[in-house]
């Protein structure tokens, strides 16, 4: 992920199996202080994980960019959102994890 933050201002992070509260201590950010981070979990916090943990998504942005970051209120755990201003223009950047389940039917 470090080799990746070098190519770009912006990364978009998905399956980064962090919970809510490792999200709130800036999880991202103390591994990466130059990049300040908005995410979301995919578990459930008041819940006993059983097996791997999994899920989130997150949107890095690069402190160098100097824009002034506004999370986005999304109510969902495989979606994240910000919203940034840049040279007198608002952009909105939203960050989804889809997973998309096929359904096979054999027939003999």
């Amino acid at each position: 992920m470090r080799q990746r933050l070098r190519d770009c201002d912006i990364l978009l992070v998905q399956e980064h199996w962090y919970s809510n509260t490792q999200l709130s201590d800036n999880v991202f950010e103390k591994y990466f202080p130059e990049y300040s981070c908005h995410g979301v979990s995919g578990m459930n916090d008041k819940k006993i994980l059983v097996g791997r943990p999994y899920g989130g998504c997150a949107i890095l942005l690069s402190n160098s960019l100097l824009y002034k970051i506004y999370p986005v209120n999304i109510d969902g755990y495989r979606v994240c959102g910000i919203r940034f201003d840049a040279n007198g223009i608002s952009y909105l950047l939203c960050h989804a994890t889809c997973h998309v389940i096929l359904s096979l039917t054999c027939q003999t």
